[in-house]
């Protein structure tokens, strides 16, 4: 895209959300933001060596830096050097039911329930349906070519050349079609039955275009397990820059720095263990919970650091992520793309079931979730509920205020974008929903 393009995209896709044209019509906001950057251009100074430090930053492609010395300027230029203007969107979920989530305990690295695996499928739907197409409103670049795992068969876009051979071989023998009988035409007619008529229909929609998606787990077996069942499809991508090359679709990537916090010498003991003995860690722990570390284990703190560097790297990257970690690590995740005080991190509601998507833009971040899995069938079986003891004697005082947000009801047999879906809300201290991790 040419320099002007990129400017009409910007002007269009930030400053149009900003709090001056709230509610304007756009083409008025376009034409006015325009006459102001026209009037910027009239006093503008341009930045050179002799003003010091600093960094510039064109089309965030090209970055001049400066005279730039000490730990945190560096690290500024750093971060900045990872932005880009490229919408971005980040899915966040928790791994499915384990069975110390059935426990009530903490930590660990246990396997998942037959719930946990029954949510696996359903995400692994969700990510092929959903997450790995483009939206229709969204931009809708030449279809890639998507190739099987196991064959070279072309399967959307661009045929590969056993389809152009196909073709040729079909042209040539079309004089020997036309010749046939009319009753044989008519016995292949019949052949067909109503159903495969069904699917030859043209519904009028264009197909939906695949979009290239990273998948992260950590390295816990809770999380890969919940990851087991989504596709891995081969297809052509076109970067931002023009370089072509081939993209594994949800290839997976274990990250250590995703691993649940960990707990210590209280690893696999349920809360009201922890209270009955360690009673003088557990009132520590209430009392701060975000700057609290557990006996030779970590805090939100320490978590917070770990997760720093893939922070950076979610700024970074241009594709769609699918995150799929634990209850502690997310929180971090969404208080700092929500824009959260951190001391409200310890308290975000990430129940289980869910996929939250979060795009971040100029002035804030745009959130919806989506409940792949109601409470109630993971407790058709007739046993009890998990035996917990969540510490909730702060929930009033620092529950999210997202933990009671509508969530989106997505069908089980439909997750396209255009199903239909309901509204339910599941309180932050839910036992089973909010299980506990740490």
């Amino acid at each position: 895209p040419t320099i002007s393009q990129l400017l009409e995209e910007n002007i269009r896709k930030v400053k149009l959300s900003t709090p001056d044209y709230r509610g304007m019509d756009p083409e008025e906001a376009v034409a006015d933001f325009k006459a102001r950057r026209a009037n910027y251009m009239t006093v503008y100074q341009p930045v050179d060596d002799s003003d010091g430090p600093h960094v510039k930053i064109i089309n965030s492609r090209q970055f001049i830096v400066n005279n730039i010395r000490g730990y945190l300027p560096l690290k500024v230029v750093h971060f900045v050097m990872n932005l880009h203007t490229l919408p971005r969107t980040f899915y966040l979920t928790r791994h499915g039911q384990s069975e110390y989530n059935l426990l009530g305990k903490i930590g660990g690295d246990s396997g998942l329930t037959p719930a946990g695996l029954e949510y696996a499928r359903r995400l692994a739907t969700f990510a092929k349906e959903y997450i790995g197409v483009y939206p229709p409103e969204g931009p809708i670049p030449t279809p890639p070519i998507v190739k099987s795992t196991n064959t070279n068969e072309s399967v959307e876009g661009t045929p590969s050349n056993s389809d152009a051979a196909a073709a040729t071989a079909e042209k040539s023998n079309s004089n020997d079609e036309t010749n046939k009988s009319k009753e044989e035409e008519e016995e292949k007619k019949e052949s067909v039955t109503h159903d495969d008529k069904d699917g030859i229909e043209d519904d009028g929609e264009e197909p939906p275009v695949v979009r290239p998606c990273r998948l992260w787990t950590s390295t816990l077996r809770r999380t890969k397990e919940t990851a087991q069942f989504i596709e891995h499809p081969r297809l052509q991508h076109t970067w931002d820059n023009g370089d072509v090359g081939e993209w594994v679709q949800f290839r997976s990537r274990e990250r250590r720095n995703l691993d649940e916090l960990y707990a210590g010498i209280c690893d696999g003991m349920t809360y009201r263990d922890i209270e009955e003995v360690y009673p003088v860690e557990f009132e520590r722990r209430q009392d701060d919970k975000l700057a609290y570390r557990y006996p030779r284990g970590e805090s939100y703190m320490d978590v917070t650091l770990r997760l720093e560097p893939l922070a950076q790297e979610m700024e970074r990257i241009r594709e769609p992520v699918l995150i799929v970690a634990h209850q502690g690590i997310l929180r971090i995740l969404y208080a700092y793309f929500m824009g959260m005080d951190r001391k409200e991190a310890p308290y975000v509601s990430i129940p289980l079931n869910s996929v939250i998507e979060l795009s971040p833009h100029a002035y804030g971040c745009h959130e919806k979730r989506f409940c792949l899995m109601m409470k109630e069938e993971m407790i058709d079986d007739g046993q009890d509920e998990p035996v917990t003891s969540m510490p909730v004697r702060r929930s009033n005082d620092h529950a999210s205020a997202n933990g009671t947000d509508p969530i989106l009801m997505m069908s089980s047999s439909s997750l396209r974008r255009t199903s239909a879906t309901t509204e339910q809300n599941y309180s932050p201290t839910d036992p089973i929903m909010n299980a506990p991790s740490c």
